[in-house]
């Protein structure tokens, strides 16, 4: 490879086609003229880059020079593409997923919402809660059903209601554990109607109380 100087430009000549081309002097340690002298250069190889641990191909999918390899049929991947799997992780894969349907190719996701998910537990007490403390699944299934027996509506419903409805405990999280999770132990109310402080929780409670037992007996 020679190199020639002219007006800050440098003068390399192509190892493949022995032309002569033009580049900046960051530049000289260039070796092909175009894109086309560096595909012939690679030509029937694969890249060291390949064999790095985390690359998805196998030392086992080396081809010999000038053979055309049955999986990728060019020498390296194209811009934006990865190298496709050995014919072994695709068995492991399809081993893995037999038997259960693909949650998107032929199945709109309404389909697959709610009781019609193939992991849909029928008895919602089994379900793991998720969170330490609210917000978990045990909770979003005690809000919900709190709500639907008030029908998604304030129980102390007046013209000053305003804000998000919210389910609320009755009796306090901390203090009283296993009533958590009671459908009796929740009131639905807007945020305006929500007690702002403890005092006025535990002042309010009884009150509560009253509303749920006049709603079941009806």
């Amino acid at each position: 490879m020679k190199i020639y100087t002219l007006d800050k430009m440098l003068r390399i000549v192509c190892v493949i086609c022995s032309n002569e081309f033009a580049v900046r002097p960051y530049r000289k340690n260039a070796k092909f003229c175009s894109q086309k002298c560096y595909g012939i250069s690679i030509k029937g190889k694969i890249p060291k880059s390949a064999f790095k641990k985390g690359c998805r191909v196998s030392p086992e999918t080396e081809f010999k020079k000038g053979e055309k390899h049955k999986y990728f049929g060019r020498s390296s991947p194209a811009k934006g593409k990865h190298w496709r799997l050995t014919i072994k992780t695709r068995r492991l894969m399809s081993a893995v997923r037999k038997g259960k349907p693909h949650p998107h190719i032929g199945v709109s996701q309404h389909k697959l919402r709610g009781d019609k998910n193939w992991r849909w537990i029928k008895d919602r007490t089994l379900l793991k809660d998720d969170h330490k403390n609210r917000g978990g699944q045990l909770h979003r299934e005690w809000s919900k059903r709190v709500k639907s027996r008030d029908k998604w509506k304030c129980c102390l419903a007046d013209e000053n209601c305003n804000g998000k409805i919210i389910a609320h405990h009755i009796l306090g999280w901390t203090n009283y554990p296993k009533l958590r999770y009671e459908i009796s132990n929740g009131i639905t109310i807007c945020h305006y109607h929500h007690p702002k402080k403890r005092i006025e929780e535990k002042r309010l409670a009884p009150l509560f109380q009253k509303i749920i037992s006049l709603e079941t007996t009806r």
